[in-house]
């Protein structure tokens, strides 16, 4: 299932640059589009061969003598003015190919490649996606991740957990790449408090936290919940407010409550009320007094006033949820990770005094091709990040200049 606004991508190169095209097809197509490639000139790549409308043409341009078909930079775009006057192009060109930049900036989309996959991937979707909204950014990396299924923010830089990999990775934002933590086993949801961070290790049925010291994950263990029987099973996320935990035992259908250092504080919740059991639930969010729970098999979310103990305050969005995994609040919104629907549900909070009393669906943030989105996590530049385990990227989102949040936060 093609990703892009076209139906097909025909991607071109020299016979030289064949292998690195290659390559940028594999990521194009493990990321669910659908691509062509062929050499320049092939009558296969013909113009006439793929309809303008459906089809997205990307040209890699060779670098200054170093094509073997005689190909140099300004022929291949004249080839391609030439050759495809009514579709849409992109080209992919090197800095020092010495073309006229401004003469066909203004007909094409122009990449400039920086030699960096992570990069080319990501300015490439952009281009056969876009135009994106100013306020969305994604970021690759090509090798170390490919499912990401957990975020979080790390200063400026990304932990993500990627469950094909089995590892937790550290991105910058210049696109650096450290590795943190390795030999996971499905890891999901990650969580940071203060210098701790928290990992859904969910094939190993366990909940691992380390600290993170000079990008290395350090004081490794596992979370001890104490005498529960039966033991987790494939819990999904892990959160902690003070010295207060709460993990989602999934596989279980509870959320199970307590203080590390207490091994009888534990307790289980089991669903909102009697008859309205949890049903695989996976995201978690703390905020303040309260602890909200996604339940992903029925498309609802459970809501929870903790002190002086859990009591269940409501359950809602049986009208606009499939497939909830993660949520988390931003002000007054609540921001869901919906995977079935391929979209961010946004509900807004009526509060008063610290009380909850109405939580009401608004519509969603619209992101272009979001595939499967799953984590979630807010930095304190209010960028929002999510996990795109299906596009295999991390979005983040400016929330403060999202259009649909600015217009309610203007309600009365």
């Amino acid at each position: 299932m093609s990703r892009s606004r076209h139906d097909r991508i025909l991607l071109l190169a020299t016979a030289r640059d064949v292998s690195n095209a290659q390559q940028l097809e594999g990521e194009l197509k493990r990321r669910h589009f659908a691509v062509d490639l062929s050499t320049y000139g092939a009558g296969y790549a013909r113009g006439d061969r793929w309809d303008p409308h459906s089809t997205h043409v990307v040209a890699l341009i060779p670098r200054p003598h170093t094509s073997t078909d005689g190909f140099q930079p300004a022929e291949a775009t004249a080839h391609l003015f030439s050759e495809y006057p009514n579709h849409r192009v992109t080209i992919v060109a090197h800095v020092d190919d010495g073309l006229p930049q401004a003469s066909f900036e203004q007909a094409y989309q122009v990449v400039w490649d920086s030699g960096r996959l992570s990069q080319l991937l990501s300015e490439v979707i952009r281009a056969i996606t876009g135009p994106w909204p100013f306020w969305l950014e994604a970021r690759f990396a090509a090798e170390d991740v490919i499912e990401p299924t957990g975020v979080a923010w790390w200063s400026n830089d990304l932990l993500i957990a990627d469950t094909h990999r089995d590892h937790l990775i550290q991105l910058s934002d210049a696109g650096g790449v450290s590795l943190v933590l390795p030999g996971l086993s499905e890891p999901h949801h990650v969580t940071v408090d203060r210098r701790q961070i928290f990992v859904a290790n969910v094939g190993e049925n366990n909940i691992i936290t380390a600290q993170i010291v000079h990008g290395q994950a350090a004081a490794l263990r596992e979370i001890d919940v104490g005498p529960l029987d039966p033991g987790l099973d494939r819990p999904h996320s892990a959160t902690r407010i003070g010295n207060l935990m709460a993990i989602a035992d999934t596989d279980n259908n509870r959320v199970v409550m307590g203080r590390e250092q207490q091994p009888s504080s534990w307790l289980t919740l089991d669903g909102a009320a009697p008859g309205q059991p949890f049903r695989f639930p996976c995201g978690l969010h703390f905020s303040v007094n309260q602890l909200w729970v996604t339940n992903r098999d029925v498309g609802l979310i459970d809501l929870f006033e903790l002190s002086p103990r859990p009591r269940h305050l409501m359950r809602f969005g049986d009208d606009c949820l499939v497939d909830p995994n993660a949520l988390i609040r931003w002000r007054d919104f609540l921001i869901v990770a919906d995977e079935q629907r391929r979209s961010l549900p946004v509900f807004r909070i009526q509060e008063h005094k610290g009380m909850i009393h109405a939580v009401d669906s608004i519509g969603e943030l619209a992101v272009p091709v979001l595939g499967s989105p799953f984590g979630l996590s807010i930095n304190r530049g209010e960028r929002l990040a999510v996990a795109d385990r299906d596009l295999g990227c991390v979005w983040t989102i400016a929330l403060e200049h999202v259009p649909l949040l600015a217009d309610v936060a203007a309600w009365p």
